[in-house]
């Protein structure tokens, strides 16, 4: 849809009175019929989207095409840009005809630093930390360390219902 309305929009300037009417809504006069020869501000040509594709009406002499179409009678090297890039294959693209087997973390897992609070030594920070805060042994249970070695870290997560929080001390 983005390089149908960017050609539209670069096509625009060799149609008169265009205006853009409102989301993927476009109003000019007609290049078929010319709109009204008497009333110059007159437009009755409209692009309007339909599923993925523009379509042109004018509701003056009824002509109806695809924006393809158009294109190819209203500047025909704007027509062949627009079917260059419409068509073109591009390698940032995702293939989805080809599965690529998902690369599985092997060996030290970062989960398996995890410590309960309830094994550290009691001058240990966290521990503390726990135990100013009042929080009754029940609830200690389903607290968690983090030690990340590398970056010298310490975190403290709480494990409920399923969903790892990060808590922060006051």
């Amino acid at each position: 849809m983005y390089i149908e309305q960017k050609y539209l929009l670069l096509v625009s300037s060799q149609l008169q009175q265009f205006k853009k009417k409102g989301d993927y809504l476009y109003n000019f006069r007609c290049p078929y019929c010319g709109d009204s020869h008497k009333n110059k501000t007159k437009a009755r040509g409209y692009f309007f989207r339909k599923d993925a594709n523009f379509i042109y009406k004018c509701h003056n002499c009824g002509k109806g095409t695809n924006l393809q179409n158009f294109l190819k009678y209203v500047d025909s090297k704007i027509y062949n840009d627009y079917i260059m890039e419409k068509y073109k294959k591009t390698d940032d693209a995702p293939d989805i005809g080809i599965f690529k087997q998902p690369n599985f973390m092997k060996g030290a897992s970062p989960l398996k630093s995890i410590k309960k609070v309830s094994s550290l030594r009691h001058d240990h920070p966290v521990k503390r930390f726990v135990e100013e805060r009042l929080i009754p042994t029940t609830y200690t249970l389903s607290y968690f360390l983090l030690l990340n070695s590398t970056l010298g870290l310490i975190k403290l997560y709480r494990i409920s219902s399923l969903v790892w929080r990060k808590t922060t001390p006051d």
